[in-house]
């Protein structure tokens, strides 16, 4: 019988990465494509003003809102469609988005928020064609820091104004 308390939680991989990257910066407000039970948590324990958009499942949509639903921070969006992500509107600007949602979305989803945010992290970085990471077009005023735990990577893209 395996020892959960010693199991790995692969689902939180990111979060290492996403603590270095709020004692580096003062991160006020985010946005993240894949809501879950620990970026989610993660982003309304510093007190960020967050909108979640989960891209996946309507049942996990559900169980988040159930469970942050209360917290005024935090807004949220089913959008099943990944093609779709150029018709989300927010209202804030961001200082801050994590890609963690649908896996044809992901690459996408980068490339979109390229010019809009100077802070964008994807996680699962080490599946590159599964997430079709490939075709994601960094522009020259952004450079890519790749952060790895175990076999987890997480890459976060810096705009060069905040180096």
């Amino acid at each position: 019988m395996e020892n959960q308390s010693n199991k790995i939680d692969m689902y939180g991989s990111h979060l290492g990465m996403l603590k270095i990257i709020f004692k580096a910066f003062k991160i006020k407000t985010a946005l993240e494509f894949g809501m879950g039970d620990h970026s989610t948590k993660f982003f309304l324990d510093q007190g960020c003003e967050l909108f979640s958009v989960e891209q996946q499942n309507i049942e996990w949509f559900a169980k988040c809102n159930k469970k942050f639903g209360d917290n005024k921070k935090w807004a949220s969006l089913f959008l099943p469609f990944p093609e779709k992500i150029e018709d989300i509107t927010y209202r804030i600007n961001l200082d801050f988005v994590f890609v963690d949602g649908h896996n044809l979305s992901r690459a996408n989803c980068v490339n979109f928020m390229f010019g809009k945010c100077k802070l964008i992290a994807a996680h699962d970085f080490e599946k590159k064609r599964f997430y079709h990471w490939q075709n994601i077009i960094i522009p020259p005023d952004y450079r890519k820091i790749v952060y790895t735990e175990n076999t987890k990577k997480t890459v976060l893209f810096v705009h060069i104004s905040l180096l």
